[in-house]
């Protein structure tokens, strides 16, 4: 409330500056911040949640234009700069950082908690630098304390990868426990590995499960696809392979890699689902394609045992290489074995047989394979 009270003051002191100048009326000022505040203001922030959207929600199409005219009649209200840059940030597939960026230094300077928390998310994306991390945290810190929703998510995650401070999962949780319970959909998700693993609270997979179908009930893809694991290995639940398939199949069919990979493994197998061999191929080339590496593996399995495909020794070797580069333990074991015996169905036995073989990233025999052969993790 107080970042956007001196946003609001700002607003006022430019277009008293305008009008006084002959340019902008003070009202018309006053409506073309309104009209930017409809289309681009967050849905996190009070006193526009209910006109405010998500990121992905905004119609760029429409929203720019009208942010632009808005900044141009009151180019110091630093919260018309924050909805533009909000626009920017979902403009394309990777939104226009380049325009979005000084809008977010400027705006975030004046206390926007929506600049701080955007300009964070900013700073912390791949490549970043130590400083940028460390800015991204100061920003991070202010905004939620503040009781900046996204803000309070972020900084959970921070402290739960340990990036621009130390891995604390106490604290992280206690964070991401109200970001949670201000809606943020990643929040749910997040708290709910860390219930799931016991992570800086007590295991607890029923609470997990919860967590993870509040965030699937709006829409949560990576929740669909960690129901479909619990299911499949009866973590929190009785174990339902039909269950599995149809929690992996609403992530799968909206392109998460996983949950897609999981899919096909359960189709190899005829596991919940009617065996099809050509559909788990699809699947394991449609997660391969976003570079998930254990869709590697079972392409090359595949490959090399002829399910679904016919057998084709090197397409298989090149994929095991791919998978073994990736540090996925089953693949440096089979590239080993096709040294000596050829390919193997049984990993766990080749462990044991070729004890020579290249320590995989994961050394643990039961890492190597959840059953023989492909494995859908």
């Amino acid at each position: 409330m107080r970042a956007f009270l001196i946003g609001l003051v700002l607003c006022l002191v430019s277009g008293m500056s305008l009008a006084a100048e002959g340019g902008v009326s003070e009202k018309r000022k006053n409506q073309l911040i309104e009209a930017c505040a409809a289309v681009a203001a967050s849905v996190y922030e009070p006193d526009w949640r209910h006109v405010g959207f998500y990121t992905d929600q905004i119609d760029t199409a429409v929203a720019i234009p009208i942010c632009e005219t808005a900044y141009a009649a009151a180019p110091c209200c630093m919260v018309v700069r924050a909805w533009l840059a909000h626009a920017y940030l979902a403009r394309g597939e990777w939104g226009d950082r380049e325009a979005a960026l000084p809008l977010l230094e400027t705006a975030a300077a004046s206390g926007n908690l929506l600049a701080m928390s955007l300009l964070a998310e900013v700073l912390t994306e791949e490549l970043a630098t130590p400083r940028q991390i460390a800015q991204a945290a100061m920003l991070t810190r202010l905004a939620a304390e503040e009781g900046f929703v996204p803000s309070q998510y972020l900084l959970g995650k921070m402290l739960h990868d340990g990036m621009g401070m130390a891995v604390d999962d106490v604290e992280a949780g206690r964070w991401l426990e109200l970001a949670a319970v201000g809606g943020y959909p990643d929040a749910r998700e997040l708290l709910a590995s860390l219930y799931l693993d016991g992570l800086g609270r007590p295991q607890d997979a029923l609470q997990a499960r919860r967590l993870y179908e509040q965030a699937a009930d709006v829409g949560s893809i990576a929740a669909f696809a960690a129901l479909g694991s619990m299911h499949e290995l009866g973590q929190g639940v009785p174990r339902d392979d039909r269950a599995a398939a149809l929690y992996y199949e609403a992530a799968a069919s909206r392109g998460d890699a996983f949950a897609q990979n999981s899919l096909g493994y359960l189709y190899q197998y005829g596991m919940g689902v009617v065996r099809d061999e050509s559909r788990a191929l699809r699947l394991y080339q449609a997660a391969a394609r976003q570079g998930y590496a254990q869709a590697w593996y079972n392409l090359g399995y595949v490959h090399a045992f002829g399910i679904g495909v016919d057998v084709d020794a090197a397409q298989a070797d090149a994929y095991f290489r791919k998978a073994a580069d990736a540090g996925v333990a089953k693949a440096s074991l089979q590239l080993a074995a096709a040294r000596s015996t050829g390919f193997t169905r049984d990993v766990i036995d080749a462990a044991r047989l070729l004890p020579a073989a290249a320590e995989p990233a994961d050394s643990t025999t039961a890492s190597l394979a959840a059953s023989d052969g492909a494995g859908a993790s």
